[in-house]
């Protein structure tokens, strides 16, 4: 990967608080909420799980049980990563046909289509009850942070590389070089295959290992990976990362 500089975290944050016709007055951000799950403890995942409920990243998420082993939706990973980036809400109506007005990930959808992450289908929805691949989660997150490669040879060390879809080909690969997403003893990476909710909280920890989150605001981040060298983002200011 060539020496770049990622300044999209902060404007894809302050966009949301930026949207046509919106006052900054009429954003919600919503309360960090800490949920119980009964069912995480002596899984693999069961400390990152933990970490990032703690940090109310999974607000959303019902409590009782996590259901780790599940395939998350759509629309459960949109309200993961714009919670974890602690983005404000738009109180905007719901422009798909399959997300309604008062339906629980409406907001966290909405910010996510604010923010650049999901646009949606040609048919006019976003099907927010489907499940997320792999190879997916990686491009909305790659989007999100402005983190792309710009070779796709990371991926040729797995003998399934070349299955990634070429719209996801440089988030994936800039994601295998960081360590972001990891492939399967089998040598395989399995792009296409559904990503679990377990996996999709540990992907963002990879990438988010020291988060500072009082309320849900986030003051810095450090952005860990073998080609981002003691890159800090600090939200309140200025996001830059040079590697």
């Amino acid at each position: 990967m060539r020496r770049k500089t990622i300044l999209r975290l902060t404007a894809v944050i302050l966009a949301v608080t930026a949207l046509a016709g919106t006052a900054a007055s009429e954003m919600t951000r919503p309360a960090a909420a800490v949920q119980y799950y009964d069912d995480v403890a002596g899984h693999w995942a069961a400390g990152v799980i933990n970490r990032w409920n703690a940090l109310g990243a999974l607000e959303e998420f019902p409590s009782g049980t996590f259901r780790p082993n599940d395939y998350i939706t759509r629309a459960e990973f949109f309200s993961l990563v714009v919670h974890a980036m602690g983005a404000a809400f738009p109180e905007i109506p719901s422009r798909f046909h399959d997300v309604g007005d008062y339906d629980w990930h409406k907001n966290s959808v909405m910010a996510a289509v604010t923010m650049g992450l999901a646009e949606g289908y040609p048919d006019g929805t976003m099907r927010p009850g489907g499940n997320l691949l792999r190879q997916d989660a990686a491009t909305i997150l790659g989007r999100a942070i402005g983190l792309a490669s710009d070779s796709p040879w990371p991926l040729s060390r797995f003998t399934d590389g070349s299955a990634v879809s070429s719209y996801a080909e440089t988030y994936v690969a800039a994601f295998v070089e960081n360590g972001f997403l990891g492939g399967y003893p089998d040598g395989t990476l399995r792009p296409r295959a559904f990503i679990r909710r377990s996996e999709a909280v540990n992907m963002l920890n990879n990438m988010f290992p020291n988060v500072y989150l009082p309320e849900l605001s986030i003051h810095n981040v450090m952005l860990s990976g073998a080609s981002l060298n003691a890159g800090v983002m600090v939200m309140s200011n200025h996001a830059e990362i040079t590697n």
